[in-house]
């Protein structure tokens, strides 16, 4: 007994249960979504935009194999670039107070008619039975038809194939008549 007891108390320290996270816990619904958003995008978002600078310029257009500019007028209109990407920049900042409130999850998910979808497939059994019990459907399929022989729908045989040819000749035929 004495060496169970001993291998016990050695083990004890592996499985006993540390917490190493100092940080609060989060509060989550009942499917763990949690209730607030940890940590916004917004934070890491620069201030200030940075400029393009002409090596970085160049290496878009080797990247998207285009001449770079020649001349200093056409960098000039690329310098462009910068004003445009401080106008993203001031969007992407932008705060709405319309919506959720702060901290508020907002529910994305979309609702429609779902009597819509699900009466679909029934109006299209309907309408096949309804064909399908018409005599005259057929019929007026088959005078759409360019080429037809009879109640038959007929379609051209291509000049590259060999067979037997329209219009009741075989080839076992031509040799009896010869």
């Amino acid at each position: 007994m004495g060496y169970i007891t001993r291998l016990i108390q050695r083990l004890r320290p592996a499985f006993a249960v540390k917490q190493y996270s100092t940080r609060p816990a989060i509060a989550v619904d009942s499917l763990c979504i949690p209730l607030s958003p940890p940590y916004s995008l917004a934070s890491y978002l620069p201030t200030q935009p940075t400029p393009l600078s002409r090596q970085t310029l160049l290496h878009l257009h080797r990247l998207s194999a285009l001449q770079p500019p020649q001349t200093e007028e056409e960098w000039k209109e690329l310098d462009d670039l910068n004003g445009l990407a401080a106008i993203i920049e001031g969007i992407r900042m932008v705060r709405l107070g319309e919506g959720a409130a702060e901290g508020e999850m907002v529910d994305a998910r979309v609702r429609g008619e779902a009597t819509e979808l699900l009466d679909r497939p029934r109006r299209k059994e309907q309408e096949q039975e309804e064909q399908e019990n018409d005599p005259a459907f057929g019929r007026r399929l088959l005078d759409l038809a360019e080429v037809k022989e009879g109640s038959y729908y007929t379609a051209p045989t291509p000049s590259n194939v060999r067979g037997k040819k329209r219009g009741g000749s075989s080839s076992a035929s031509s040799v009896e008549e010869e």
